[in-house]
C-alpha cells in the first residue's frame, strides 16, 4: 500500500505481529509507518521496502474477537527510511521526516489548475460508470491537498503512486498527474462506450423477446 498525507487508511488486523504493533501504537499514542514493499513478500521471509513512506495516525479502533481489530488511520507525515531492524516481530526502522516542498509557485498553481479540471472530468466518468453521484466541488482548494487527494484516488499501479510519493515537490507530483490524467480519461471513455453499447444490446434483446400481434 502507498499512503499519502491526509489520505484515510482502513485495515483489518489479524496477524499476531501486527496486533502487537497496533497495541503498542495505541498504548503509547504513536503513529506507525506505511511503506510499499519493493521486493519479497509481506508474509514469510523479510521483505525489502521502498525508502519513502508515510506515517499513519490511528483515529478509530474496533476491537473484535481473538484480539483482531478493524482500524481507521490517516496519513500524516512523509518520511525517508534510513535503516531497518527485525528486532521485533514486525519491521521497525529509523527515519527522517521529509515533507514535500511546494516547488516553483506559479508552475505549481498552473499544474494544479490543469489537474483540477482533468480530475473533475475523471470523477464525472467514474460516476457515470458507477451510476452514482460524486461531489466534485469538495476537491481541496490548496495544491498540496489536491495532489494528495488525486494520488490517493486514481486507480493506477502502486509503482506510479510510489513515484508520486518519491517526488521531491508538490509541483513535480501535480505535473506528473497532469500528464497521466488524459490517458486515464481516454481509458474511462472507452469503458463508458463499451458499457453503453452493452446496455443497448441488452435493451435490444429484451425488445426482441416480445412478439408483435
Amino acid at each position: 500500500t502507498v499512503l499519502f498525507p491526509t489520505a484515510p487508511l482502513t485495515l483489518h488486523i489479524f496477524e499476531e505481529r501486527y496486533k502487537e504493533m497496533i497495541s503498542r501504537c495505541i498504548a503509547e499514542d504513536i503513529p506507525f509507518g506505511v511503506v510499499l514493499i519493493r521486493e519479497g513478500q509481506e508474509v514469510g521471509s523479510p521483505a525489502l521496502p521502498f525508502e519513502v513512506g508515510t506515517t499513519a495516525q490511528i483515529v478509530s479502533v474496533e476491537k473484535l474477537l481473538q484480539g483482531r481489530m478493524n482500524l481507521i488511520a490517516v496519513g500524516r507525515e512523509r518520511f525517508r527510511l534510513l535503516d531497518t531492524s527485525h528486532a521485533r516481530p514486525y519491521l521497525v526502522g529509523r527515519v527522517e521526516f521529509a515533507p514535500h516542498v511546494t516547488g516553483e509557485r506559479l508552475s505549481m498553481l498552473d499544474a494544479a489548475g490543469s489537474v483540477r479540471r482533468l480530475f473533475t472530468d475523471y470523477l464525472g466518468l467514474v460516476a457515470k460508470l458507477m451510476d452514482a453521484e460524486l461531489n466534485t466541488k469538495a476537491l481541496p482548494d490548496d495544491a498540496p491537498s489536491l495532489a494528495y487527494t488525486v494520488a490517493a484516488t486514481l486507480q493506477v499501479d502502486n509503482d506510479v503512486k510510489q513515484q508520486w510519493l518519491n517526488a521531491n515537490s508538490i509541483q513535480a507530483m501535480l505535473q506528473s498527474q497532469a500528464d497521466l490524467l488524459p490517458k486515464e480519461l481516454a481509458r474511462l471513455k472507452l469503458l463508458a462506450q463499451v458499457e453503453h453499447e452493452r446496455k443497448r444490446d441488452v435493451d435490444d434483446s429484451r425488445m426482441g423477446s416480445f412478439s408483435k400481434n
